[in-house]
């Protein structure tokens, strides 16, 4: 145990004492500068390298320029490359030339027996049906694929106030009508033509909906080789009616042959 006048007792306050005199032993501190001089001369070094690199930039670059030989001499020199590719990956929306019906019909199961011959008057409703009848031969330049579309009236050339629609008219059958045996449908008579008398071959192409926008196309169906090809429009749902007269057949159904 150590007495309280032992020598061997250590300062604790880093002060030496010596003979009741305090001599204080002062550490030295670090200095305390806002910024390291050596930091300026980097930051200053960077900024005019920085400043001499942008002043060569366009040199640098003109002088990399290629000529036209040397355009032409690697391996994509047009600026459109990967556009062709890009064609056949990315379906092109086909193209179709129109054709107007030149030739209509009216028949009505309710009267059979009854001949309203040819007429410029599409009506469609339960009891009725109308045949169009188009020149397909007249359509050149086609790939033999055809499509029926209900176009806007403004784009047919007829007046809205011409057509009068009732009831359901979202689903209008498309069916094309042909004598079996027959190449074409060049044979059909609207003249003499009654709902007794129709023709016996029918095969049905799609739907229209009259109330889509901007229009309404059938599915595409073959439609090759034939001089005349004549069209029904049946409507299966209740109340609906449909009534279109213009002097010119533009109806607003038109014949889409696509083109090759």
């Amino acid at each position: 145990m150590i007495s309280p006048d032992s020598d061997e007792r250590a300062p604790l306050t880093g002060h030496k004492f010596d003979g009741g005199d305090e001599d204080f032993v002062d550490i030295p501190s670090k200095p305390t500068g806002l910024f390291p001089w050596r930091g300026l001369l980097v930051c200053f070094a960077v900024a005019c390298l920085s400043f001499i690199n942008l002043t060569l930039l366009p040199f640098s670059l003109t002088s990399k320029k290629l000529t036209d030989a040397q355009m032409a001499a690697l391996p994509f020199p047009d600026q459109d490359v990967g556009l062709d590719r890009a064609a056949q990956t990315i379906p092109i929306p086909p193209r179709y030339a129109y054709e107007w019906p030149y030739s209509a019909t009216r028949l009505s199961r309710k009267a059979k027996n009854t001949v309203y011959g040819r007429s410029t008057q599409v009506y469609v409703s339960v009891e009725d049906s109308t045949l169009l009848r188009f020149a397909a031969d007249t359509m050149s330049n086609g790939s033999g694929t055809c499509v029926l579309s209900w176009l806007p009236l403004s784009a047919a050339g007829t007046q809205a106030a011409n057509l009068t629609m009732k009831g359901d008219v979202t689903d209008l059958e498309v069916w094309s009508v042909f004598q079996p045996g027959q190449a074409d449908s060049s044979g059909i008579d609207f003249g003499t033509l009654s709902w007794g008398s129709r023709p016996s071959g029918a095969e049905m192409l799609g739907a229209l909906n009259l109330d889509a926008k901007p229009n309404s196309t059938t599915v595409e169906f073959p439609c090759g080789g034939q001089s005349s090809l004549v069209i029904e429009l049946r409507c299966q749902r209740v109340a609906c009616h449909v009534s279109l007269n213009d002097p010119g057949l533009r109806t607003g159904f038109a014949l889409g042959r696509r083109q090759a």
